[in-house]
């Protein structure tokens, strides 16, 4: 079963998330760690689509 998992979530929780994906990947991109390249772009990826979502929902909320 496949869900949309951003229904579950308030602008607030969105907007961790982000935070919590940009220092993943600034910790990735320091070579502190050594992940799998597709995990690193997978990270980026997510990263663009919640703020993207983020900006259109924070723009219906206004």
């Amino acid at each position: 079963m496949k869900e949309d998992i951003l229904m579950l979530l308030n602008l607030k929780e969105i907007s961790d998330i982000i935070k919590g994906l940009k220092i993943a990947e600034s910790y990735i991109s320091s070579d502190s760690i050594k992940v799998d390249e597709d995990l690193q772009k997978s990270i980026i990826d997510m990263l663009k689509k919640l703020e993207y979502v983020e900006h259109e929902y924070s723009n219906k909320s206004d």
